[in-house]
């Protein structure tokens, strides 16, 4: 867990909570295979449990892309080799919308060897109706900051990160402006709506 985590053990946090953080640890190696900067935000009382929007300029002005992601923590005393038959439990029954991304927390286990690539294969032969599965954890390290995100389903990628480097690395961009809101000119017009 990042420094800010250590303080209080992360399974007693409101569980809200912990998907944010999970959603935040999956979105920094989203970031990687996107080459986008991703904020979240928390669905209280809904579905989908975090929404992530990038923004990007366009020539009528900022839009956002957004992901929908369904967040699932595997329970820490079980085992690594039960990843795969959890998530097809998880996914089993629902009626997800074909666009969201399912995102699987799996700690560290000492002593047990996590091997994504054979979770990738066990989900293989499985029906799964949500657009991506993937695994966010630190999974093979017994350093706090160390982290794994690997996408499961349909086509594996992944991708190793230091949470604590990623931070001190990544540049915050600026998407509001000083002069933002204010003009010399101002405009009035009407557009008509067929």
């Amino acid at each position: 867990m990042p420094l800010a985590y250590n303080i209080f053990p992360f399974a007693k946090r409101p569980q809200k909570e912990r998907e944010a953080w999970i959603a935040a640890a999956f979105l920094m190696g989203y970031s990687e295979l996107t080459d986008q900067f991703w904020w979240l935000t928390i669905c209280p009382e809904s579905i989908p449990d975090i929404i992530a929007i990038t923004p990007r300029k366009e020539p009528q002005g900022w839009v956002a892309d957004r992901i929908n992601l369904e967040i699932f923590e595997y329970e820490h005393h079980a085992p690594v080799a039960g990843v795969a038959a959890a998530i097809e439990r998880k996914l089993r029954n629902k009626a997800y919308p074909t666009d969201y991304r399912l995102i699987c927390y799996v700690s560290h286990r000492a002593g047990e060897a996590f091997n994504t690539g054979e979770v990738t294969a066990q989900l293989g032969g499985l029906a799964l109706l949500v657009a991506e599965v993937w695994l966010v954890g630190s999974v093979e390290s017994d350093q706090s900051d160390e982290y794994v995100v690997s996408r499961l389903h349909p086509a594996p990628w992944e991708h190793r990160l230091s949470y604590g480097q990623y931070c001190a690395e990544t540049p915050q961009i600026t998407i509001l402006d000083a002069g933002q809101g204010s003009s010399e000119e101002v405009r009035h017009g009407f557009m008509e709506i067929e």
